[in-house]
């Protein structure tokens, strides 16, 4: 198949919970939080995300805009993160990746968080595998080598922790 240029949108299937056979029956606000689960979490709920053309019943969701190959993300792009995607994990709200993905896996580029920190590496099973985090203060302060944390240039502290997402 021919690489193509679109959009693509990441969430959970919810095509099993409208077909199950109380779904008429549930109250709005019950369907809604259901919805919001499986968008979120995956339909398993355990993050198992899929990319479909179209979007949820419940937008916003995180989307990519860039190469497709085989209905998956192939090739250049970014990958959006909105800014009221999820309300339980905030810090991820309005970040996005710019960089290629690899028939739908991230591969490398660079991850913007909404505070302004960003990672700027290669990935492995979307995990930051080799490169390095820049923090808003303009400090290179962590490589990552093969998955794990090299160095720190800084000790953390437990305010700079919170800022850089290590404590919640």
């Amino acid at each position: 198949m021919a690489i193509t240029s679109g959009i693509l949108f990441q969430r959970g299937n919810d095509k099993e919970l409208r077909e199950r056979s109380d779904w008429n029956e549930l109250q709005e606000d019950e369907k809604k939080e259901l919805l919001l689960k499986v968008k979120i979490h995956g339909s398993d709920g355990f993050g198992n995300l899929e990319w479909f053309e179209t979007e949820s019943l419940y937008p916003p969701d995180k989307y990519w805009d860039g190469e497709i190959e085989n209905g998956v993300p192939h090739g250049q792009g970014t990958f959006y993160v909105p800014e009221s995607y999820n309300p339980v994990v905030e810090y991820n709200n309005g970040s996005k990746f710019v960089g290629i993905y690899k028939n739908g896996v991230r591969l490398e580029g660079t991850f913007t968080w909404s505070n302004g920190n960003k990672y700027i590496g290669n990935y492995k099973d979307n995990k930051r595998w080799y490169g390095k985090m820049i923090y808003v203060d303009g400090n290179e302060n962590s490589k990552y080598v093969n998955g794990k944390v090299e160095n720190n240039d800084e000790p953390l502290t437990l305010i700079n922790a919170q800022s850089r997402g290590h404590f919640s």
